[in-house]
């Protein structure tokens, strides 16, 4: 299992190293076109990451960058972020650009399972830090809300995922012998 996750982590580092790379050679390509040729902006121009032509109002402009890309390639830097465990902020794919994609900006471009993927991945962004334990076990970690329904003190508690039980109040595997508070 552990292979299989280091595996996954590569491929999505390779694919980033591809990324960067595509867009360090647009990136000096568009510079040395914008300074030997100062006319009207075409009607066409090239996505940074896969140097793909497409007509200007298919292209995906970041509002806070002069960076543009075709909506496959938003779409899949987006897709590698939100998988690779970076939710919050996304940043244009541009070489050390800081920008940040912004959900709202990115909808129209994006497919449906990623506008999901980083919807979930907001979300769960969102659960305050101090509703949220994690199951202490560490083959499980899984992250929890802790929902007071009224109780003073949470004590006893069963992890959804692995199904062990733990105390809530001290964060770690259950107590032998003591009794719910």
């Amino acid at each position: 299992m552990a292979q299989e996750e280091s595996s996954a982590a590569f491929a999505t580092l390779a694919e980033e190293l591809e990324i960067q790379e595509a867009l360090m050679a647009s990136t000096i390509t568009s510079q040395m076109a914008k300074s030997a040729s100062p006319s009207s902006p075409p009607s066409r121009s090239s996505c940074e990451i896969c140097r793909e032509r497409r007509e200007n109002d298919q292209m995906f402009k970041i509002e806070s960058c002069i960076h543009s890309f075709c909506s496959d390639c938003i779409n899949k830097h987006v897709a590698t972020k939100i998988q690779g465990g970076i939710i919050t902020p996304v940043t244009c794919p541009g070489p050390d650009c800081k920008s940040v994609l912004k959900f709202d900006a990115c909808k129209s471009v994006l497919s449906k399972n990623v506008l999901e993927l980083w919807e979930k991945a907001l979300s769960q962004e969102l659960i305050d830090a101090s509703q949220g334990i994690y199951c202490p076990f560490k083959d499980c970690s899984a992250k929890l809300v802790y929902e007071n329904d009224g109780e003073d003190v949470l004590s006893e508690s069963e992890c959804p995922y692995c199904h062990r039980l733990f105390c809530a109040h001290c964060y770690v595997p259950w107590h032998p012998g003591v009794n719910r508070v």
